[in-house]
């Protein structure tokens, strides 16, 4: 049977894909996944099912399961939650009716292919897929992530067609014959860029003066999510390097013009030299059309993007990660407020980690010194009781907030102490070093 006629089998409506889906399931959706369509019918029977528990990547769409009313047929675990997801979901959390996912994806698919009883795979995947090749491939379009090793494991795959996703080298692809049933928009999906476009403060400006110079000339790159840390791409920290490169989770907005400006060539890269490597590609309406089918991009699954000893084996790789609060040892909160979470790890322990260990590499965390009414500092004595370590103190290596740089590699307490007092806010700095004096001087 030719692939044309294997998909036109395959085709189905999103109410009869989703009847495959039973109470007590485990259903996936992965990052950067939106099937809108089918998960909105899945969450329309939430009076026919009960304990079918929903995987979440990170939620892009408002959906009746989000609700307390749908709690008895749906428990939403997110892996990562963000100012970008819908409003429910982000109360959801708030109220705690929901269990957020603790587990890097480069473990979580080891232990499925080792078969440990404690990594359950899921029954049902939703995701999204742009229409078949001339091959009968389809794209997984602007992010791989965790999606191929989902339809490995799953039970039953759905899949929604999007005309609109690109397609990229790398791993950006399956056959249709691994996706067991396709949903076909009733539209044209328009184009819409998978993240938006984020503010340039003067307060970031401040701070990319102070990350620019830690850049060199041929060093791989990756530059984690966040307000502070993807603004800076757009900063101009950049600007005036040569033949720099792309290893990351995600490029991020600005990244991609980085590239078509020859300021990101890829050429001394370890791996992939001349590539520009990720997992997922952020970008604006303009850039799509260049890295359609543009052999320079090269998205791959997070469990190889992400894995310590693939970005350890970058020569001069350089992290940049966004924090929401750093204490005096070199604590790294990005997650958290207390116990209540913001946000996720994403990859930040891995890229923190892994950096430090590169030949030539340079781990930098960046974060405003106080809370946006600047009220708060976010370099703080000892982390808030309850809050959970992103990246252990050992492996923090520069701290920049907009009034300078922390080099806290291989320094004690009081010295790390004495670095990140010189770069909190004026106002706070006398407050930090009496507790200072207090935690780490006889």
């Amino acid at each position: 049977m030719n692939w044309q006629a294997e998909y036109q089998k395959r085709l189905t409506t999103a109410e009869e894909a989703v009847k495959v889906v039973r109470s007590g399931d485990v259903v996936a959706i992965p990052v950067y996944s939106n099937p809108a369509v089918i998960a909105k019918a899945l969450a329309n029977r939430l009076t026919e099912l009960s304990g079918v528990t929903i995987l979440l990547g990170a939620a892009a769409s408002d959906l009746p399961w989000y609700h307390p009313e749908a709690a008895r047929a749906f428990q939403i675990e997110p892996w990562y939650t963000s100012p970008y997801l819908p409003k429910p979901i982000r109360q959801m959390v708030l109220e705690k009716r929901s269990d957020h996912r603790i587990c890097p994806s480069a473990l979580l698919f080891k232990a499925l292919h080792e078969g440990r009883p404690d990594a359950r795979p899921p029954d049902v995947v939703l995701l999204d897929v742009s229409p078949p090749d001339h091959n009968g491939f389809v794209s997984l379009g602007a992010g791989v992530w965790d999606k191929k090793e989902l339809i490995q494991y799953a039970r039953t795959v759905i899949a929604e067609v999007n005309p609109s996703f690109i397609r990229t080298a790398g791993e950006n692809f399956v056959h249709l014959r691994d996706i067991d049933s396709f949903v076909e928009l009733p539209e044209t999906e328009e184009f819409r860029p998978p993240f938006p476009a984020v503010e340039v403060s003067a307060q970031v400006k401040h701070i990319a003066a102070f990350v620019a110079p830690l850049i060199r000339d041929g060093d791989t790159i990756e530059v984690g999510a966040g307000s502070t840390s993807e603004a800076l791409v757009q900063a101009g920290i950049f600007a005036g390097r040569n033949d720099l490169g792309w290893h990351t989770e995600r490029i991020p907005r600005g990244g991609v013009e980085l590239v078509r400006q020859g300021i990101f060539t890829g050429a001394r890269k370890t791996l992939h030299p001349g590539r520009a490597v990720a997992t997922a590609i952020a970008f604006s309406r303009d850039e799509r059309e260049f890295v359609h089918y543009n052999p320079h991009f090269e998205l791959y699954r997070v469990a190889y993007i992400n894995h310590i000893s693939t970005i350890a084996a970058h020569d001069n790789m350089v992290a940049i990660n966004n924090a929401l609060r750093v204490d005096l040892t070199g604590q790294v909160i990005a997650d958290s407020f207390g116990p209540q979470m913001f946000t996720g790890t994403g990859g930040l322990p891995e890229y923190a980690i892994a950096s430090v260990y590169a030949k030539g590499g340079r781990s930098i965390i960046v974060l405003p010194s106080t809370t946006s009414d600047g009220k708060i500092s976010r370099i703080v004595p000892l982390i808030e009781e309850g809050s959970f370590v992103t990246s252990p103190r050992q492996f923090t290596d520069y701290v920049v907030t907009e009034y300078g740089v922390a080099r806290l590699f291989g320094k004690t307490q009081r010295r790390r102490a004495e670095e990140l007092i010189a770069i909190a806010h004026p106002d706070f700095r006398p407050e930090l070093e009496k507790a200072a004096k207090r935690l780490f001087w006889p």
